[in-house]
């Protein structure tokens, strides 16, 4: 994306963090996985600078999420992965596995 293209974006700093833990990423791992200094990654999960449109992008690529997920006013309640080519459900709230079809 070239600079011309890139601009900064509102949105809440709650959904880059409910993304990362989402996904089961370190906050170390998190900062090497989107090319940038843990200084600012924590700048920017706190809200102390907004984020650019390209970086939304890399966001939506590493917390495998689309771009308009980092557009939403707040983070969801809860999410459940579920697990491709198995019967088990992730539930956040709960924090375990369940099979689904028992």
């Amino acid at each position: 994306m070239d600079k011309k293209s890139d601009f900064k974006v509102e949105m809440n700093p709650e959904l880059l963090v409910w993304a990362r833990h989402n996904e089961g990423i370190s906050f170390e791992d998190a900062a090497k996985k989107l090319k940038i200094e843990s200084e600012e990654l924590q700048e920017l999960e706190h809200g102390r600078k907004k984020p650019m449109w390209s970086f939304i992008l890399k966001c939506a690529e590493v917390y495998k999420r689309q771009p308009a997920f980092f557009l939403l006013p707040k983070p969801p309640k809860q999410d459940r992965k579920v697990l491709i080519g198995v019967r088990l459900v992730y539930s956040d709230t709960t924090e375990e596995y369940f099979d689904i079809l028992s």
